[in-house]
């Protein structure tokens, strides 16, 4: 039970961060271009790097307090930046990145889509952020 619980466990809890920051890594300008965060392009590395080596940190148990406060803090910041920010566009801002204009016949369905995915990932992160910060409540 104890391996469930420790080794299974953290390993569970950090492989979507290895992933997420693998993707970050590999699709940098496509995620710049779609998410538009402070920085551009670079600031989509960083978090790469980020998300990759404090899931390494937590899975190998190194410095695992740390890097679970500063992968919550990483999270939050993301949920602010990113959909925080993204929550606020107007539906002609988000149309414009598909280049549609507000009188094709799914316009508004596409809008509420975005939005919906948006708050979705909001969530999600802003779980992951909350976990993250439980197990360096944790962590030794």
């Amino acid at each position: 039970m104890k391996l469930l619980t420790s080794h299974v466990a953290r390993w569970l809890f950090v492989l979507p961060f290895i992933g997420f920051g693998a993707m970050h890594m590999m699709s940098a300008p496509q995620m710049a271009e779609a998410m538009r965060p402070p920085g551009g392009e670079i600031s989509v590395y960083i978090s790469g790097i980020g998300l990759i080596l404090g899931g390494l940190a937590i899975g190998l148990n190194k410095m695992a307090r740390l890097a679970g406060l500063l992968l919550g803090l990483e999270m939050l910041l993301i949920v602010v930046l990113i959909y925080g920010k993204n929550m606020g566009m107007a539906s002609e801002e988000i149309l414009a990145m598909y280049t549609i204009d507000g009188t094709h016949e799914l316009a508004d369905q596409l809008v509420m889509q975005y939005q919906t995915q948006n708050m979705v990932h909001m969530m999600k992160d802003t779980a992951l952020a909350g976990a993250a910060f439980a197990f360096a409540g944790f962590a030794k």
